[in-house]
C-alpha cells in the first residue's frame, strides 16, 4: 500500500469460522474466533496484565 501511495490501515480484523454448529441451524460454531492486528501503536490507549489466580 505504501508503494502504491494508498492510505494504510491502523488495524485489521479477521473472522475465522471453524468447528461445528453449537446447535442445529445455529449461526455460531464452537471454534469460531476473531483476531485483531493493531498496526499503528498510537491506537493503543492502554493494556492490562491478567492477575494470577489466588491459591486458597
Amino acid at each position: 500500500m505504501r508503494e502504491d501511495k494508498l492510505k494504510q490501515y491502523d488495524s485489521v480484523r479477521g473472522v475465522f469460522i471453524e468447528g461445528t454448529p453449537i446447535y442445529e441451524d445455529a449461526g455460531f460454531y464452537d471454534k469460531t474466533h476473531i483476531q485483531i492486528c493493531i498496526r499503528n501503536p498510537n491506537c493503543i490507549k492502554g493494556f492490562f496484565i491478567p492477575r494470577q489466580e489466588e491459591q486458597w
